[in-house]
């Protein structure tokens, strides 16, 4: 802490006599990070804006970093400080709706511009081009086409595929499975909603997880030993996480007053934050309704537990396969 003292007045003194920072925006938010080589997500916590700016600002590495705005003080929020070094924010993509971050940038932070074609021409064109060139050509091919193509593929193809299919798919499913839908709906959340959770004293206490479906994004949460559904449901930090409903870890918690979620660039498949179900007066869930998608609030979702018939009659790996199965067959079916 007395390093950080130090530092912090050394480089307030020097900021005072040079300012490395090109692009400051409140409102601003960074969701298209290009991460250079030994990128890092730093953390800081509750210090001042100048603070921030002196630590980032003392940190060669450091190409932006982000504090709360003037909105979130007069909402009553302390302060907030985080930093990325080795990485750059796109102010073309920059977010600038965000109802309380603000990001600053330094030069090093800014991608760099192409501003010429390549120099680099292709050295080994084909030499024998075919004569039937395909009349509709991908306009985006795949960077890893399939090694063994099917040499006749079906004429009557799955009309509509799974966008985002399993990766652990069931070995053995089941041809005709049951219409009896594994799960219950506790909860429907709409984009315009602003949700609470009174009614938690509905969910079984023996509910093995809740099942959150926010778009194509999945996710399954449990209480931390100790907590009930209904603490878990109203808190930021009394939740575990699961992809599969089965191996389960407990987050990084995000830092201020919502409910569920994780700390920024927790989740390891590409997300920024894991899904929250509300708080602090916002609309809806946050944040991503696809693994690709643009973080932001206002995201309809839906929660699920398991029925008691279905926990009864499964084992917990059978009745995942199971609900998969519906949910991404007849969707009708959790109606």
């Amino acid at each position: 802490m007395h390093s950080i003292l130090v530092l912090l007045q050394v480089f307030t003194i020097t900021l005072g006599q040079q300012n490395p920072f090109v692009l400051r925006h409140s409102g601003g938010e960074c969701v298209d990070i290009i991460k250079k080589a030994n990128f890092e997500y730093v953390p800081i916590g509750a210090v001042s804006e100048a603070d921030c700016q002196a630590l980032c600002a003392a940190d060669p590495q450091c190409d932006f970093y982000a504090t709360l705005n003037h909105h979130a003080y007069a909402a009553g929020w302390g302060y907030q400080c985080h930093y990325f070094r080795n990485a750059y924010c796109d102010p073309a993509t920059l977010r600038q709706s965000h109802p309380w971050w603000e990001t600053i940038i330094r030069k090093s932070g800014l991608p760099p511009v192409t501003i010429a074609p390549t120099n680099e021409p292709t050295n080994s064109p084909t030499s024998g081009p075919s004569n039937e060139p395909t009349v509709s050509p991908t306009s985006e091919p795949s960077n890893e086409p399939t090694v063994s193509p099917t040499s006749e593929p079906s004429n009557e193809p799955t009309a509509s595929p799974t966008s985002e299919p399993s990766n652990m798919p069931t070995m053995n499913p089941t041809l005709v499975p049951t219409s009896a839908a594994p799960l219950t709906l506790y909860k429907s959340v709409l984009g315009t909603d602003n949700p609470t959770y009174e009614d938690c004293v509905n969910i079984p206490a023996s509910t093995p997880y809740l099942k959150l479906v926010m778009g194509t994004v999945v996710d399954y949460f449990r209480p931390v030993v100790g907590k009930t559904y209904c603490d878990m449901l109203n808190s930021r930090k009394a939740h575990q996480w699961s992809s599969d409903g089965q191996n389960w870890v407990t987050p990084l918690f995000y830092s201020l007053p919502l409910l569920g979620g994780s700390a920024d660039f927790w989740p390891s498949d590409g997300r920024t934050w894991l899904s929250f179900w509300g708080g602090h007066g916002n609309k809806g869930g946050c944040c991503q309704d696809s693994y690709n998608g643009i973080p932001d609030w206002g995201k309809s979702f839906e929660l699920y537990y398991p029925g008691e018939e279905a926990r009864r009659n499964l084992g917990v790996g059978r009745l995942l396969a199971l609900e998969d199965a519906l949910f991404h067959g007849d969707e009708q079916e959790f109606a």
